[in-house]
């Protein structure tokens, strides 16, 4: 962390220190975004949680579990501070364009938006957001309650995969969370688990698996498919059917959204799904952010066409990675 990321800490956490915070989430919000935001609620005082859109299944268990209260369709005009969590870019929350002069953001996504705070901490480094208000939760002296601690640790298990993507700072901070007794691991994953699969979301993974257009690539496999919902989770799918890059559309009228996923391999090789559709967004204008490993892209246009220039691009990454190599 350099001394820039220190100072801005800093300055947030004196801004959530006084007055009243609304805390924002994204729609459709998972365990990360939610975790951060009961945490947030937990350590800090006069916070309330906003929610404009609806939560992920695995979000909803948490907040059923964690009895969380929420504020619907809240005025943000209304509160001295707004908070925004696990967003990648503005446009992900509109309702709340007008407020984001001072607001407080904290993230972990590459984007190619920026925000119109200078209380923006945007970390593509972190495995989670989760991990950052961990991280600022410390550094504010304060300590975590039991309920902040499950919800933290929700959210870095469910953004590092149970935690196959975890580096050594989110172990520390996983370490740093669970040395009490009052919460263990086994807790977390419990609260996790689906008891109850959602049969539309498997049927969108036979679907985009019946769909799918794959080719080899010298030795890679690049999988691509078009479907009506669930991108993110039908493009992990492809991963473990064997393919090394997957590109996952959805058409809407004449807007479309992409989820790109790429194999640990090609990672550690320095081909990132952000870097991809972010340099592709800014040839389509479109909105895109992301990790290394998962990343996902908004706009108008033809999903099919989207799909072949993800495809084209990466094709592109791989030759010039193969020549680098050489």
């Amino acid at each position: 962390m350099d001394d820039a990321d220190v100072g801005l800490i800093k300055d947030i956490i004196e801004k959530l220190g006084t007055g009243s915070k609304l805390v924002a989430l994204h729609p459709n919000s998972d365990p990360d975004a939610l975790g951060c935001a009961i945490a947030i609620c937990e350590v800090f005082d006069n916070v309330i949680i906003g929610q404009w859109d609806s939560l992920s299944k695995s979000a909803k268990r948490l907040a059923e579990h964690l009895e969380v209260k929420f504020d619907l369709n809240p005025d943000p005009g209304k509160f001295d501070t707004l908070v925004v969590l696990d967003t990648a870019s503005p446009s992900q929350v509109p309702a709340l364009l007008a407020h984001l002069e001072h607001a407080i953001v904290i993230d972990h996504h590459t984007s190619s938006e920026s925000w119109p705070t200078p209380y923006c901490w945007v970390d593509p480094d972190a495995a989670s957001c989760c991990q950052m208000v961990a991280m600022l939760i410390t550094k504010a002296g304060l300590e975590p309650t039991t309920r902040a601690k499950l919800a933290l640790l929700a959210g870095i298990v469910t953004d590092t995969a149970h935690l196959r993507y975890a580096d050594n700072g989110t172990f520390r901070v996983v370490a740093d969370l669970t040395q009490g007794e009052d919460v263990a691991m086994v807790d977390v994953m419990s609260l996790l688990e689906d008891d109850v699969p959602d049969p539309s979301r498997r049927t969108a993974h036979l679907k985009g698996a019946q769909r799918m257009r794959f080719i080899n690539h010298g030795k890679y496999i690049i999988a691509s498919t078009v479907i009506s919902a669930f991108e993110a989770s039908v493009a992990r799918k492809l991963l473990v059917l064997g393919a090394d890059a997957s590109f996952v559309a959805s058409q809407n009228e004449a807007k479309f959204r992409v989820s790109a996923r790429m194999s640990r391999g090609l990672v550690m090789k320095g081909i990132y799904a952000s870097t991809l559709l972010t340099e592709l967004a800014g040839e389509v204008s479109a909105e895109a952010g992301g990790h290394d490993g998962a990343a996902g892209m908004n706009g108008t246009g033809d999903a099919e066409a989207i799909l072949n220039m993800c495809v084209s691009k990466l094709k592109q990454m791989l030759d010039a990675m193969g020549s680098r190599s050489r």
